[in-house]
């Protein structure tokens, strides 16, 4: 009854997560190449993102919550079987 409800929430969370990630990944790896590294090595370097590989790192959030949606532990405390 409530793994319906408990599946879409797991999922839309995983989406949020995936989509958050996504520019602030971005903000992190510019920072890196464009200021780190300019700075501490005196070297730089191309930064590019390409969409299919954000669009995995989004499907990977989302299916790592489904997974985790899935799972449910055993009843009871633990050492009870």
């Amino acid at each position: 009854m409530l793994s319906g409800p408990l599946l879409v929430e797991t999922v839309l969370t995983g989406l949020i997560a995936g989509l958050l990630s996504v520019p602030v990944g971005i903000g992190i790896a510019a920072t890196l190449v464009y200021v780190l590294y300019e700075r501490c090595f005196g070297w730089s370097m191309d930064l590019h993102a390409h969409p299919v590989i954000l669009a995995q790192g989004i499907a990977l959030a989302v299916g790592a919550a489904l997974l985790a949606g899935i799972y449910t532990p055993p009843a009871g405390p633990p050492g009870a079987r």
